[in-house]
């Protein structure tokens, strides 16, 4: 097969949404010919392009207007990776949106299946955002309730997704749930005694993501206990941080890079 995977996220080092995607890639990429395009953002720990584990990468810049308004650089972008004689198939990250589904529309024309690997329901955004990220979200989630008519399957990354693509509206659409997924990196166990019983949260610390319930849950379990810890991992918000701050029992990690 050739698979295509189209994403707005940094590849290959990246936070969360880019190791899904690298992992789904480099696994896929054993038997098949794949390849990730960038559209939307890099990062400094990146490559304009570049190849590893049998995945090639390009990054592509879009602006936001030109998702929807640069059918010939999409077009060409697709026609040109389409093998003939081949099953041709491409990968969105996240469900269909502005950002994408001139994507779907054209490689549908062009003769690929359309996939989309759903990770978030993104009406349970409730961050203050600017006017046009705001428009965004709503025409987002306009696109979802007609997901049906641009896609060939579905992937779901939780079973409260699943649930709720398995509604009769989306009939017709192979749906498949595949969860949180890691990589077997192989590292060496050290084994060391600890008098803390510790709690890992490493994630995104937006509103939808619930990290503050998390701490009042554990400031409630401080209480009662003395000998446990939480660690938090990913790119904080202000609010949080100062939250935490005074708090001796709370460690904040940071940005752990990629290869640690």
């Amino acid at each position: 097969m050739n698979i295509l995977f189209i994403s707005p996220q940094p590849y290959p080092n990246g936070m969360a949404a880019t190791k899904r995607i690298r992992l789904f890639a480099e696994y896929l990429a054993k038997n098949n010919n794949v390849k990730a395009f960038i559209c939307g953002k890099n990062n400094e720990a990146n490559l304009d392009e570049g190849e590893k584990a049998g995945v090639f990468w390009k990054f592509i810049k879009f602006s936001r207007f030109e998702y929807f308004l640069s059918f010939l650089k999409i077009y060409r972008l697709l026609k040109i990776n389409f093998i003939e004689r081949d099953k041709n198939i491409i990968i969105l990250y996240d469900g269909i949106g502005l950002t994408n589904f001139m994507f779907a529309i054209i490689g549908r024309k062009l003769g690929y299946k359309i996939f989309t690997d759903i990770v978030e329901d993104y009406s349970f955004h409730q961050e203050d955002t600017s006017f046009l990220l705001t428009i965004l979200h709503k025409v987002n989630i306009h696109f979802d309730k007609k997901i049906n008519y641009f896609v060939d399957g579905m992937i779901t990354l939780s079973q409260k997704l699943y649930s709720k693509y398995s509604h009769p509206q989306f009939k017709n659409v192979p749906l498949i749930l595949i969860p949180i997924s890691a990589e077997n990196i192989n590292l060496p166990i050290i084994k060391k005694e600890s008098k803390y019983f510790c709690f890992v949260y490493s994630g995104s610390f937006g509103k939808k993501d619930g990290v503050e319930i998390l701490i009042d849950a554990f400031s409630e379990l401080t209480k009662k206990y003395k000998n446990i810890r939480l660690i938090l991992s990913g790119k904080i918000t202000k609010d949080l941080k100062a939250n935490i701050e005074d708090k001796k029992n709370i460690d904040y990690a940071g940005l752990i890079p990629d290869k640690d």
